[in-house]
Parts: structure tokens; sequence; C-alpha cells
């Protein structure tokens, strides 16, 4: 196995705003961005989104107030909570969310999920069986023996 470079990964694209899969944790999504400008005022009802600012900074508009954060900061937008990343100029952002959660809270008008880690092959968990949307979840667990 290799370490991700998450800098060679962002180096790969240039949209903004659109995610790039770079690795997956547990049912979970690893992402690298690129952002500049507004985004979509947008919710995850069933999710939290976490920020990570790995270069720049980005505001998070809410409805009850801004937070902004720089380099090496992070926050976590609690699910249901309607939200605005915004960027004066380009930054780049780790994201970590479900895997095939819509980035602008609507499958219909998401970014589709594009993966860039194909160097490294992903053992799964027998303790997981993968979902048809990707994800993961534990089995159903086998009934007991009848006497």
């Amino acid at each position: 196995m290799k370490p991700v470079n998450l800098a060679e990964k962002l180096s790969t694209f240039t949209e903004h705003w659109q995610p790039r899969t770079v690795g997956e944790f547990n049912g979970h999504d690893l992402m690298v961005v690129k952002v500049k400008g507004a985004f979509v005022w947008h919710k995850h009802d069933s999710t939290d989104d976490f920020f990570l600012v790995l270069k720049g900074r980005i505001t998070i508009q809410m409805r009850d107030g801004n937070v902004t954060l720089g380099p090496g900061e992070m926050f976590v937008v609690p699910k249901g909570v309607e939200h605005c990343p915004v960027a004066e100029e380009e930054s780049h952002i780790l994201l970590i969310e479900p895997s095939g959660t819509p980035n602008t809270g609507n499958a219909e008008t998401a970014a589709p999920r594009r993966v860039v880690l194909r160097h490294a092959k992903v053992t799964p968990n027998p303790r997981f069986e993968r979902t048809r949307s990707g994800g993961l979840r534990s089995p159903t667990p086998a009934a007991p023996p009848q006497p």
C-alpha cells in the first residue's frame, strides 16, 4: 500500500466544485476539491458535512452565522443545516462524506462521483458488505440454528 499525496491528486484537475474521491474509509468517501466563488445553498438531511481546508480560505455561510476557515482548520456542518461554502480565491478542501452523498444535497443536481485513487487496491472488510450504491453495511446476521 502507498500513501496518498493530496497535493498530487489536486494537481490532476482544474475544475472548481467537482470533488474527487481519493480514498474510502468505513463506507465514507475521502475527497479533495478545488473551490472558488460561491457554491449553492444546500443541506444534507441525513449526514453532517465535514470540511478541512488544505490551502486558502473558505467561509461557510449559514443562516445563523458564518464560519471562516484557513489552512489546517476544519468545521462540521450538522445534518439538516442549510449552508453555502464561499471562497474568494481558489482554495483546496478535504471532504469526508458517506459514499454517494450528493454534494448539493440533491442527487439530480450533484456533481458525479469521480475517483482518482487508482493505484491502491481496496481490500473489503469481511465484517461489511457493499451496497448497490457502493457504500458499506453490516451484513444481516445469520439466523441461529434451530434445535
